[in-house]
């Protein structure tokens, strides 16, 4: 899970301003030689908390309206970037991305 630096580091707040968030999981792919070839980024939508009004810092995985709500807080700070290859209701896949060629700037 991705956290936040603020969480790790004795700032939380346990009171709950908003409760969406992602979980992001990152699928590195190498080849037989062991050599970097790509990677593949699926996010889960979330809430922070399982409760809605305090911090109980026990993320849970959410679908519905509460996953649409996770969605629209990333489609408005992604706006201009490539959209999800495959879109369920509780996550997100987007594309396979390869490693750049050696010498090449990706």
């Amino acid at each position: 899970m991705v956290a936040g630096l603020p969480d790790r580091a004795g700032a939380a707040v346990a009171t709950v301003r908003s409760n969406e968030t992602v979980v992001a999981r990152v699928t590195l792919t190498f080849d037989d030689s062991g050599v970097y070839a790509g990677q593949q980024v699926r996010l889960y939508a979330a809430n922070i908390s399982g409760e809605e009004k305090r911090n109980n810092y026990q993320p849970v995985l959410v679908t519905g309206e509460a996953a649409q709500a996770a969605w629209r807080l990333i489609d408005r700070d992604s706006e201009g970037q490539p959209a999800p290859a495959v879109e369920a209701d509780g996550y997100r896949d987007y594309a396979y991305l390869p490693a750049a060629a050696e010498g090449v700037a990706p």
